[in-house]
């Protein structure tokens, strides 16, 4: 039998399904925070020789998001699917192309996208999010007043039995027969800026990939994140954020970064990632500070200062840990985050900055980001 927080959450998913207006939702968030999102497309660098060139980028771009927001598998079932008079009106209005009368054979998006370069979307998606900073909407919503949070994760997005190119990552296991098998895969690395407790977007891509087949040491998800930040600091020199990760990056490596860049940090702890900053932690007892009620479990609090240098750390490393019960399982669950931010001796201070309020948000994020699997068309 179906638990009843089941039944909520279906009939939360009907309310929200009958509110849910589709695509003129999706058209009026386009003009409200991206009224020139048509002109920064067309200003790309067109990869097309001009004498072929029939339809507009925005065009092209917008046709490409529309097959993907409406759930389209594959460019045959564009076709036949979008190839009607109130979709050619829609893409028309989306791409700000007022003479646009037909709509572009899939061959043609392909081949545009074939040609595109990378960087063109990824200058794309900067104009879009300082478009979104500099609105001023979101600022409520920054850790401590000045900090945007980002979260670092990785995710897969292919797994072959066979070499798929040079750049692939490889992996061995053992099988239930005892036969050792290698699998090919890649990766990708995305960082997503929080704008608030229910939008998140991607602010930066990093591909884990090999730089050729014969390579002594593979690529990682740290050395990626150490690309990533590095192209971030970059991007956004003036943006001042908190990243924030799972246990693998809490790394000294990653740390220093942070902190050489005058970004705070957020990152869960386990003892099998800092074994020396736990053992430290764990010896203050009571001389951590503990605030209790807090979240919405009602959980205990708890935070020392310094930690990293009792543990013989360069990097600053402040321990918060949050302890709550679950109520289902009557297990006890806890989360400790090193972190560059000194928390002050004021608890009723402290109960404002709850860097636990952050990990649904994460959570959430991993599910969005989850490539989708479209079947290759014969």
């Amino acid at each position: 039998m179906k638990k009843r927080n089941e039944w909520v959450r279906k009939a939360l998913k009907r309310k929200k399904k009958e509110k849910d207006r589709g695509i003129v939702d999706f058209m009026m968030i386009i003009y409200h925070f991206f009224e020139q999102l048509p002109q920064w497309i067309n200003e790309m660098t067109d990869p097309r020789h001009v004498s072929y060139i029939q339809y507009q980028q925005a065009d092209l771009t917008m046709l490409g998001i529309l097959k993907n927001i409406c759930s389209i598998e594959s460019m045959r079932q564009m076709e036949e699917k979008l190839n009607e008079e109130i979709c050619i009106d829609t893409l028309r209005i989306l791409s700000g192309n007022r003479e646009l009368s037909e709509m572009p054979h899939y061959d043609t998006l392909n081949n545009y996208l074939e040609r595109l370069s990378p960087e063109c979307l990824s200058g794309l998606r900067k104009k879009m999010v300082v478009s979104l900073i500099r609105s001023k909407q979101f600022y409520k919503h920054r850790l401590l007043g000045k900090y945007w949070k980002v979260i670092l994760d990785g995710t897969s997005l292919f797994y072959f039995k066979e070499r798929h190119c040079e750049n692939c990552l490889s992996t061995t296991h053992k099988s239930a027969d005892g036969k050792i098998q290698k699998r090919y895969y890649h990766n990708v690395l995305e960082a997503k800026l929080v704008l608030s407790d229910e939008i998140v977007i991607s602010i930066g891509t990093e591909f884990i990939e090999n730089e050729c087949e014969d390579v002594c040491k593979q690529d990682c998800e740290i050395n990626a994140a150490k690309r990533l930040l590095s192209r971030l600091k970059k991007e956004y020199p003036k943006l001042r954020l908190c990243v924030q990760g799972d246990a693998l990056y809490a790394a000294e490596s990653i740390m220093g970064i942070c902190q050489k860049n005058g970004w705070e940090y957020i990152l869960t702890q386990k003892e099998s990632r800092q074994k020396v900053l736990a053992d430290n932690y764990e010896r203050l007892g009571e001389e951590k500070a503990f605030v209790e009620n807090m979240g919405k479990e009602g959980g205990v609090g708890a935070y020392a200062n310094g930690v990293g240098g009792y543990a013989g750390k360069r990097e600053t490393m402040n321990v918060y840990e949050y302890r709550y019960t679950k109520r289902e399982e009557g297990g006890r669950t806890q989360h400790p985050f090193p972190m560059d931010h000194e928390y002050p001796s004021n608890k009723a201070e402290f109960r404002g900055d709850d860097p636990y309020r952050s990990r649904p948000l994460e959570n959430r994020k991993r599910r969005f980001q989850q490539p989708e699997k479209y079947p290759i068309p014969d």
